[in-house]
């Protein structure tokens, strides 16, 4: 019967310790290049690595910069631009009423009395 295998960080990181070791032992042994060669590869992936890094960050923070914007427009200019549209369209509907109300009573008056002419001439 096998024992019990527990997770221990001390083995976890004696393992990636040692892989490490091989793998730089082998990266240098096997490599096609100069230790210099390699070593000016390296640093210039890591820079350039670095360069996208901080283009991203900045990107973000485009982005949050921008979405407080938004989130100060919604919470601000939108609410007064609707309750702004509300009353222009309140003082419209009132200005208007008294209109559409004579427009209407003139509409039935010329139908009436175009109902009263078909009847005097006969249609």
């Amino acid at each position: 019967m096998m024992g019990k295998s527990t997770f221990s960080k001390r083995k976890f990181f004696k393992g990636v310790l040692v892989g490490s070791l091989l793998g730089v032992t082998s990266a240098i042994s096997l490599a096609p290049r100069s230790g210099k060669e390699t070593r000016d590869m390296v640093t210039k992936e890591i820079s350039d690595d670095i360069d996208l890094v901080m283009h991203i960050k900045q990107k973000a923070q485009n982005i949050s910069e921008q979405t407080a914007l938004l989130k100060e427009m919604k919470e601000t200019t939108i609410p007064e631009f609707s309750r702004e549209t509300k009353k222009s369209l309140a003082r419209f509907e009132f200005k208007s009423k008294p209109r559409m109300t004579a427009i209407q009573e003139q509409v039935t008056k010329i139908d009436n009395e175009l109902k009263q002419a078909k009847k005097d001439i006969g249609i």
